[in-house]
């Protein structure tokens, strides 16, 4: 799931703060040497 929340200091795109949240899979390899989803972590970034 990713969320994006954008806020426009001005009025115009020369100066805005971003941040997006998403949640980003981690993988382990099994015993087959096969890459699977094992679970999924968080993942923050703020953009000024």
């Amino acid at each position: 799931m990713k969320r994006v929340l954008n806020w426009f200091i001005t009025g115009n795109h020369s100066s805005k703060h971003s941040v997006n949240v998403q949640d980003r899979p981690v993988f382990a390899v099994n015993i087959n040497a096969d890459a699977l989803v094992s679970n999924y972590r968080g993942m923050a970034q703020l953009q000024l």
